[in-house]
């Protein structure tokens, strides 16, 4: 504390004078001015080494605040990265269920085509059917008319018998 004092040669000089008045046998002063550039020197370097670990602080106060922020997007990029995952897996089910349900399609495709041609097939042959029945319900008119004529022949007939018989 001594050598930092601001009145530090004043009290050197006296102090040097005192010794020289005294006759003292060990001079301190002449020590302590002797070493007080090393004092100094030790003094600065504490100051200098108290700057430096409060440097240090505030740069590991920085680093940490640092470090955070990269805890923080680290997080943010790992979830988004889940979530990518997530995506991808849910997008590769789509398509597996796309190409299943186009097979599926296909199948269907092929069913109704088949279903298509066999309803044509069956439309042809209900319209030849149906054709078949005008034939055979024009026949049995035909027929109906023909037996019709025949019961009224027949008729006629007996009548003309009948007279025939009656003339007799």
């Amino acid at each position: 504390e001594l050598v930092t004092r601001t009145d530090f040669e004043e009290i050197l000089t006296m102090a040097a004078r005192y010794e020289e008045l005294s006759s003292a046998s060990v001079s301190y002063i002449s020590r302590l001015s002797m070493y007080r550039s090393v004092i100094k020197e030790g003094i600065k370097a504490s100051q200098r080494v108290q700057l430096a670990q409060q440097r240090a602080r505030l740069l590991k106060d920085m680093a940490m605040e640092k470090q955070k922020n990269v805890d923080a997007e680290f997080a943010l990029v790992k979830s988004l990265a889940q979530r990518g995952d997530a995506l991808y897996v849910k997008i590769f089910a789509i398509k597996k269920l796309v190409l299943k349900l186009e097979a599926e399609k296909e199948e269907v495709d092929v069913s109704f085509q088949k279903s298509v041609g066999n309803l044509s097939r069956v439309i042809e042959e209900a319209s030849q059917a149906y054709e078949e029945y005008h034939v055979v319900v024009r026949k049995w008119k035909e027929e109906q008319a023909t037996e019709e004529f025949s019961r009224e022949a027949i008729e006629s007939a007996e009548v003309v018998w009948v007279q025939f018989l009656s003339s007799l």
